[in-house]
């Protein structure tokens, strides 16, 4: 079920019925592992930080008011001192803007290429990833 839930051919409506059905589920560290593998192997590695200590910032990924970008600036300040970052972020769900709504609107093609994070990586030690 888990496959289904993160196939990107998966429809909406689909994803939807499935999230509702896990709600029935009793949450073991079992179920953590299995979801954890499966998350593990769909991974696509991002080539030029291996053997890196990155910082990976993540977001509310939705907060239920709409909020000041708070992760994506704390990744920019962060990298600026020199700590490699890796930023994971998406489009709003929610909110006024995700990390990608943010900087597409500075004209950053973050959702368009994974080699522009990996250049901004090699070159400003940033990467944003969608």
């Amino acid at each position: 079920m888990f496959e289904r839930l993160i196939a990107s051919e998966t429809p909406e409506d689909e994803r939807v019925a499935l999230l509702r059905r896990t709600q029935r589920f009793r949450l073991t560290s079992s179920l953590l592992h299995d979801w954890a593998e499966t998350l593990r192997r769909e991974m696509l590695p991002f080539e030029g930080a291996e053997g890196d200590r990155v910082l990976d910032l993540c977001g509310s990924g939705g907060a239920p008011q709409p909020s000041f970008n708070v992760s994506t600036l704390s990744a920019l300040v962060v990298a600026s001192e020199g700590v490699p970052v890796i930023k994971h972020g998406n489009r709003s769900s929610r909110g006024w803007t995700g990390s990608t709504d943010l900087l597409e609107a500075w004209g950053l093609p973050v959702a368009r290429s994974r080699a522009f994070g990996q250049q901004t990586y090699r070159r400003f030690g940033i990467a944003f990833l969608h």
